[in-house]
């Protein structure tokens, strides 16, 4: 279990470590992807 891999505990620790907000994981994809910005068939 990761809560025990880091040494937490309190569940809520692990919580906060690994939360994870998807809209700006969506955004970072898009700017940073290495076809990120390319047309099709271009």
């Amino acid at each position: 279990m990761l809560q025990t891999l880091l040494g937490h505990a309190d569940i809520a620790t692990t919580q906060i470590y690994t939360h994870v907000d998807a809209a700006r994981l969506v955004a970072l994809v898009n700017a940073r992807h290495p076809l990120a910005g390319r047309t099709q068939g271009g």
